[in-house]
């Protein structure tokens, strides 16, 4: 049997990673946003470059210095909302998947050292764009004390080159994949903008997965009103799966509580999504699959108590991609195995023990000193988990 494909498409960037940043300090506290889309910086949101310099009527340098104190990151890594789930699905998979993968860099030493890191994992760069423009990155700011010691960030991005990238630039055959993976589109203006046309080429035979990402742009643009996903939600009914946040579902939906939220895309023509909400319960719904009462499930214990004890080195950086690739590897092995309708309730159990993984390193993206390392540290935690779920 042929291996799986996967095409995958987003942003792929260098993010800078500062650990230990204290939300609570006043450094951070002038920075932080006054009211929703105003460019202050907000923990577990996303804010664009420009605004913040805005915001602040300083440059970035002189806030970086402020916040960080002028120390160097303490991790390159990877990131992008697609990029660092198809590095996790593909190191899970190994020779199971044929993956390609589209991003738009610039020409610079940020991404030169993307390159040199993304040699050293199974995704290759060879359908990678190149523009004159610089490289998007993201400075990440990590407290993992914050919230009770369940951790959070902040992301400050640069979209750079990833502006240029339109479906037209997609090479030939990329769309008609086993399964297709637009992650954070919308930080890829020319590819969420056109999210209609891109889901309608790809057809009825491709499975299409989309994970969200915090719409600065359009918060900005229309604050307080529904984010797009596609021309007034019309992709809605070509998506096979929707993976958001708690923060993303209320904006994409435009209800101001999570149960009203639920009920509006149970309601709407989505066929399947999934609701992450950080240490808490995740939402798992698929009409296809027969649930059409959304199923809750929780977060994995073992990895949890690691994570609040302190007896890990890293932090939250990439766990909601992580999640995302721990799905796609769920989905894609069901696939292999010849399942037509994919169970979501046991790729979310993937998911929620790849995210969780996830805090256990810097970054997130996993280097992996051998093929198959990731998938043998993470099915220990799976298994711990599925007994988890048994036993409740």
């Amino acid at each position: 049997m042929r291996p799986v494909r996967i095409s995958g498409l987003g942003c792929t960037l260098l993010d800078f990673v500062y650990n230990g940043v204290d939300f609570s300090g006043e450094e951070f506290k002038k920075y932080r946003s006054r009211e929703l889309g105003d460019g202050g910086l907000t923990p577990g949101h996303l804010v664009f470059l420009e605004d913040l310099e805005k915001f602040a009527g300083k440059d970035f340098e002189a806030i970086n210095k402020d916040i960080t104190g002028d120390r160097k990151p303490d991790t390159f890594n990877i990131g992008g909302p697609a990029v660092v789930s198809i590095i996790h699905a593909a190191q899970m998979l190994g020779k199971d998947a044929e993956i390609r993968f589209v991003a738009s860099l610039g020409r610079d030493w940020i991404e030169k050292k993307i390159l040199s890191i993304l040699a050293d994992t199974p995704v290759d760069a060879g359908e990678f764009l190149t523009r004159d423009l610089r490289t998007p990155f993201t400075n990440v700011f990590s407290d993992p004390s914050y919230n009770e010691g369940r951790g959070e960030r902040t992301f400050i991005n640069n979209i750079g080159a990833a502006a240029c990238l339109q479906p037209e630039d997609l090479p030939e055959g990329f769309l008609k994949a086993d399964i297709l993976v637009l992650g954070g589109t919308a930080l890829v203006p020319g590819i969420h903008d056109r999210l209609d046309d891109i889901l309608n080429t790809a057809g009825p035979d491709t499975y299409k997965l989309i994970n969200t990402v915090f719409d600065f742009r359009n918060e900005r643009r229309s604050p307080g009103k529904p984010w797009p996903i596609g021309k007034n939600h019309g992709s809605f009914p070509l998506i096979d799966l929707m993976i958001m946040d708690r923060e993303e579902a209320l904006k994409i939906s435009g209800q101001n509580d999570i149960d009203a939220a639920i009920r509006y895309f149970v309601e709407s023509p989505l066929k399947s999504f999934i609701i992450t909400n950080g240490t808490e319960s995740v939402v798992i719904y698929s009409e296809p699959q027969g649930l059409v009462i959304p199923h809750s499930m929780p977060v994995s214990k073992a990895i949890f108590s690691k994570v609040v004890s302190g007896e890990t080195d890293g932090d939250t950086t990439g766990a909601g991609d992580n999640f995302v690739g721990g799905v796609i590897y769920s989905i894609a092995s069901q696939m292999a195995d010849g399942k037509a309708l994919p169970d979501l309730i046991e790729a979310s159990k993937w998911g929620i023990v790849s995210g969780g993984y996830a805090c256990f390193y810097m970054g997130g993206t996993f280097i992996e000193k051998y093929e198959g390392e990731k998938l043998e540290k993470i099915r220990y935690y799976y298994d711990l988990f599925t007994k988890q779920l048994e036993n409740a």
